[in-house]
């Protein structure tokens, strides 16, 4: 998949995907409080073939700045927006 930019609807479709779907996760992410305090957003991403975790394993996070934060599966959802506030955003 090289740089090309494609609509909604077109990689909706490519991926097997509602569109309707995507744009529901794409309203609720932009009106959540993770955008309003990391200022979050869409950016394209690489998907390596997964490995399975244990249960409860941890999650990694890597920020735009470079910093890595590991949390438990079961981690704080306010303290983490605090954490990547701390250290300025994603």
């Amino acid at each position: 998949m090289g740089d090309e930019r494609v609509s909604a609807g077109a990689y909706a479709a490519r991926e097997g995907l509602r569109k309707e779907r995507l744009f529901f996760w794409k309203r609720k992410l932009r009106a959540s409080a993770a955008m309003a305090v990391a200022g979050v957003s869409f950016a394209k991403v690489s998907v390596a073939p997964s490995r399975a975790l244990p249960v409860g394993g941890p999650l990694e996070v890597v920020t735009r700045s470079g910093h890595t934060v590991r949390v438990a599966a079961d981690f704080d959802e306010a303290a983490l927006l605090r954490l990547l506030s701390v250290l300025g955003g994603a």
